[in-house]
């Protein structure tokens, strides 16, 4: 946290990115460090950023770590639920294929894209059946989803 606070006071943007293209935001995300991520919202990051390599955005990262406190705070500051990485996955099919039902509760009342198919035509539903998450594809099927 001191580092994040110490290049702002620098005057280092807080949407600066690191030598491999990826944003601070997501960094932080990807290390599942929520008081960082929230300094950085609060001072005007965007919670959109991607990486310039696979496209993950903070909230696709916090979905596959299944945190729903992340996904929680990064869709107050107005992170897109619907957003893809480099292989057409949503937040949604990330949360679903790991069986994390509170993530996937928190994305489905975001209005999260219940259909979206990913590159290879697969939905959140069919990620949540084919890695065997019973609970999850319950709330995806009692949402809505195909």
């Amino acid at each position: 946290m001191s580092g994040a606070r110490g290049a702002f006071l620098l005057g280092e943007s807080v949407n600066a990115r690191d030598g491999r293209g990826n944003p601070a935001l997501l960094l932080a995300a990807g290390a599942g460090n929520v008081a960082v991520m929230r300094f950085l919202l609060e001072k005007g990051a965007n919670p959109n950023l991607f990486d310039r390599k696979k496209r993950t955005t903070p909230l696709i990262a916090a979905a596959e770590l299944g945190e729903s406190n992340m996904i929680r705070l990064l869709l107050e500051y107005n992170a897109d639920p619907n957003r893809t990485d480099a292989t057409g996955e949503t937040a949604l099919m990330k949360a679903a294929r790991i069986g994390a039902a509170d993530a996937v509760r928190v994305l489905i009342a975001a209005k999260a894209d219940l259909n979206a198919t990913d590159y290879s035509g697969h939905t959140a539903l069919w990620h949540a059946d084919n890695a065997r998450k019973r609970q999850v594809v319950k709330l995806l099927q009692e949402a809505g989803g195909d």
